[in-house]
């Protein structure tokens, strides 16, 4: 670009960082953001790049120094770069230190969004810690914010896999009253937990609901259900 006068940007830098994190090459894009960034003078958007590649393939230290030196070299730290780190340190079993992170960003007057939250609900129920996935659930709510729909549905996997049933129920009627719609696959994992115990009534009247609320059966659906009525009908 320099050799027909084009001078690049900071724009540049991080479309090439980012091509570079992409294909997985992040020591050599360390060493090019090592080499170019008093030239440039990365912001945000360059730091978070490094922050998530890194937490990508497991390096939660190496993310977290490279937050630090963005907030040394006094980058104005938005809610998203937060979040990479939080995803970062979440995806590598440093959940404990991503919770106390968010304390870290309320007092240093980061607006937290429903992401910042949503990926410690995942983190914790991903650790088998569905009562701290409750509270983080519930300090959401005190600021008026929802999670997606993949963020609920993993609670709903998490309660059915430790035989808590009706809180997997109760967070689908929550889903429904905060116009979070349900899905097939949030149904068809309810619904895996009846057919596991035998329970045709309630599955029968599952998906009665799935239909009622505009969600239609899949096969998946019809495949569970269709095994647990002939294993039923054996027995009788």
């Amino acid at each position: 670009m320099v050799e027909f006068g084009i001078r690049p940007s900071v724009r540049d830098f991080d479309r090439l960082l980012f091509l570079l994190c992409k294909k997985k090459f992040l020591e050599q894009a360390r060493r090019f953001f090592d080499r170019f960034k008093h030239e440039f003078e990365p912001g945000v958007k360059s730091y978070s790049i490094l922050v998530r590649e890194w937490g990508d393939i497991g390096e939660a230290g190496k993310a977290r120094k490279v937050f630090d030196e963005m907030v040394q070299r006094g980058c104005s730290i938005d809610v998203l770069a937060y979040n990479s780190l939080l995803e970062a340190l979440c995806n590598w079993c440093c959940v404990d230190e991503a919770y106390n992170m968010l304390g870290e960003m309320g007092s240093g007057g980061i607006e937290l969004d429903a992401g910042s939250y949503s990926v410690l609900i995942r983190a914790y129920c991903k650790a088998d810690d569905i009562h701290t996935a409750f509270r983080v659930l519930d300090r959401m709510k005190l600021y008026n914010l929802i999670p997606n729909l993949f963020t609920y549905n993993c609670m709903v996997k998490r309660l059915c896999r430790i035989d808590k049933i009706d809180e997997a129920y109760q967070l689908l009627t929550e889903m429904i009253e905060r116009r979070i719609n349900p899905d097939t696959w949030s149904y068809n994992t309810i619904l895996a937990y009846h057919c596991e115990h035998s329970e045709v009534n309630r599955a029968l009247r599952l998906i009665a609901k799935m239909q009622k609320n505009d969600c239609l059966p899949d096969r998946v659906t019809y495949n569970m259900s269709l095994k647990l009525l002939v294993r039923v009908g054996r027995k009788i």
